[in-house]
């Protein structure tokens, strides 16, 4: 991952973080970030 893109992620996440209050919700918006990331990874199983 490019690091703009990784910095500017890191930003949402933060802002996510403050909106809903908890770390939760940020970690579920990584995996999300994750598998739509590897979608031919997803498919193959």
């Amino acid at each position: 991952m490019p690091q703009s893109e990784m910095e500017a992620f890191i930003q949402l996440q933060n802002e996510v973080i403050e909106s809903k209050g908890h770390l939760e919700v940020a970690s579920q918006c990584f995996m999300i970030e994750q598998m739509s990331r590897c979608p031919k990874a997803m498919s193959s199983q």
